[in-house]
């Protein structure tokens, strides 16, 4: 047996062990669900006409959903935030692909801004 110290060089790469992990499963459940539900990989599979609008609309429709209370999605019996999350990670890896529509509507209009009551010019 050596007496030299142990080393691993891994400074500067990802620290996995921050991951939360219970959330990660309700996140994998979810995916579970779309799995059983439309296939395993549909989602990315058709990636090239997924509409960046219509992901966004589904997040909306889990948020205002959460926001007003609801934990449970009525349909799948998971967890309202894990289905934005999953939405979202959909989202990060067509980005990162560079693939789907990407039909957000851009700020092309400049709005003047408006003071606030009271505010000086």
């Amino acid at each position: 047996m050596s007496n030299e110290e142990f080393k691993k060089f891994d400074g500067g790469k990802l620290e996995w062990e921050m991951m939360p992990e219970e959330a990660l499963e309700e996140v994998m459940k979810v995916l579970q669900f779309g799995a059983n539900k439309y296939g395993k990989w549909n989602w990315l599979d058709n990636a090239d006409e997924a509409e960046y609008t219509r992901i966004m609309n589904a997040i909306e429709r889990h948020f205002k959903k959460f926001k007003k209370g609801q934990d449970l999605d009525e349909e799948s019996s998971l967890r309202e935030l894990a289905h934005i999350i999953v939405n979202c990670l959909f989202l990060l890896q067509f980005q990162c692909l560079n693939v789907g529509i990407d039909n957000r509507r851009k700020n092309t209009v400049k709005i003047p801004y408006k003071r606030s009551l009271g505010e000086q010019p």
